[in-house]
């Protein structure tokens, strides 16, 4: 640097005076006194640039670095009159320990996102018609809720109870919703459009998450030797999933959702979950899924090989031919509750154990299944409803103790009723009122005895040839004789179409 030496005349008097001196031969006009002080007149430059010295220098006026952070509040520029500038807000740096590079960052704001409104309007409507007239479609698209007096809350008998009428189409002015008007309005009405939302450019919201996949738990992040790739191919892909939430690893709920009825302050219900599978268009070779519910155990896990697998579906339609254990899966049929036995994949499935246990959970059932009076459709009483419908060789069993058989029914063939009984001591019983009245066990029947006055109610004629009972007070034992009652002898009786006789 090239150093600049002053030479000043130092006066040995008390008065200024205007002096000239010299820098490096130049002339420089300017005043001194007796201590030697030179004061310029003008500031000197040199070569275009101006020297530090008290006049243009204030240490305290800049920030100092005291390692490792700053210190002091960094003010933003003050822009001159007349000029566009953007405003810097007033920040205080933090430094991050180097030590703990995941550190969060406090934000001690939230962060709110563009809010877009509904769209509100008038109509005209023609009851009956699906088509109204706007005053202004500017805005309006294809699915937008449509809410006014002439709208009706469903129309199809298809629609949950979240799901109302939608803008179909649009031209000009013209909307088609996809309910029709319930009223007539030739003057216009007011009309809404849509609900106040959340604006699609917004990424992050108050409260929310707005974002198009979200991942909670360490292990939902994945790789090709994740846990949770092992059981569904892909899963570590981000895109898989719109959200895959992972429980602790610790342990506990992957996910917890819940409501109260106490909140149900705003007119609307409170459920704690809502899964919806719209069918807009269904093809033969594509799926889709309401809800699956899926628990898979290790084969080899000892007492352990159930499955749950739950697909639920809204709509129901009924068969042009009755379903039966043959003909379920029918085309435009919807199963109401359907559980099966697999993954519904390619894989084989081990065969799983129960479908459905009824167990005592604390407390002990009333009753196992009820079928509500009308539940099943029998034509008016004009024909059988079915309760349960089974193929070949399945049926009911009981079991008297912990894996001991008791008895069973069921069908081996075509117009065969079996039943079994699992001891060679064991026998069907049949009662009455809670008595028993006929029995068959192992090479014999059982027939209760009764005085005659109990079947001579009954008119033996040709409608009901056939009848038998035992009678303990017949007046006769002669076979083929016409039985009264009053005696002493016990008979079989047997109505021959015309009287009791005995045989």
């Amino acid at each position: 640097m090239k150093r600049i030496f002053l030479s000043a005349l130092v006066l040995v008097s008390g008065i200024c005076s205007a002096q000239t001196f010299n820098v490096n031969n130049l002339a420089v006009a300017g005043t001194s006194t007796h201590t030697g002080a030179a004061t310029f007149s003008i500031r000197p430059t040199f070569n275009g640039n101006t020297p530090w010295d008290s006049g243009n220098f204030n240490p305290s006026s800049y920030a100092t670095l005291a390692s490792p952070a700053f210190t002091g509040v960094p003010i933003a520029p003050t822009a001159a009159a007349g000029t566009n500038t953007t405003q810097l807000a007033t920040t205080q740096f933090v430094q991050t320990a180097a030590s703990n590079p995941k550190t969060p960052l406090t934000v001690g704001t939230s962060l709110y996102p563009t809010i877009q409104a509904p769209i509100s309007t008038a109509a005209t409507t023609t009851n009956g018609s699906t088509v109204i007239t706007v005053t202004s479609a500017a805005g309006l698209t294809v699915g937008m809720g449509v809410y006014g007096s002439f709208v009706p809350g469903g129309c199809n008998g298809n629609e949950t109870v979240f799901q109302g009428t939608y803008i179909k189409a649009i031209a000009g002015t013209s909307v088609t919703m996809s309910c029709a008007a319930i009223a007539t309005n030739a003057s216009p009405v007011a009309v809404q459009f849509g609900q106040t939302r959340y604006d699609t450019t917004s990424t992050l919201i108050a409260n929310d998450i707005g974002t198009q996949t979200l991942k909670v738990g360490a292990a939902a992040q994945g790789n090709t030797a994740s846990w949770l790739n092992q059981i569904a191919t892909g899963q570590d892909y981000r895109l898989t999933n719109a959200a895959q939430i992972i429980s602790p690893p610790g342990g506990g709920f992957g996910l917890t959702v819940a409501s109260r009825s106490s909140d149900m302050t705003g007119g609307a219900v409170a459920l704690p979950l809502q899964v919806l599978f719209y069918a807009d268009t269904w093809t033969s070779n594509v799926g889709g899924w309401a809800m699956y519910l899926q628990s898979n155990l290790n084969a080899a896990t000892a007492g352990s090989t159930q499955h749950l697998q739950i697909e639920q579906t809204i709509e129901s339609a009924w068969p042009t031919v009755a379903e039966d254990p043959y003909t379920v899966n029918q085309i435009n049929t919807t199963i109401g509750h359907r559980i099966d036995c697999g993954s519904g994949g390619s894989l084989v499935d081990n065969n799983c154990s129960a479908a459905i246990d009824i167990v005592p959970n604390n407390q002990a059932f009333e009753a196992g299944i009820v079928i509500g009076n009308g539940a099943i459709d029998t034509g008016g009483g004009t024909r059988q409803g079915t309760v349960m419908s089974m193929p070949l060789m399945t049926g009911f069993t009981w079991y008297s103790a912990s894996n001991t058989y008791s008895t069973a029914i069921w069908s081996p063939g075509a117009g065969i009723n079996r039943m079994e009984a699992a001891s060679t001591a064991g026998q069907h019983q049949f009662n009455v009122n809670g008595v028993e009245q006929f029995a068959i066990g192992n090479g014999f029947t059982y027939q209760k005895p009764v005085t005659f006055a109990t079947v001579s109610g009954i008119t033996c004629n040709s409608g009901n040839e056939g009848f038998a009972a035992s009678i303990t007070d017949s007046t006769t034992a002669t076979f083929g004789a016409t039985v009264t009652g009053g005696g002493t002898n016990h008979v079989a009786a047997r109505c021959n179409g015309t009287n009791w006789v005995v045989y």
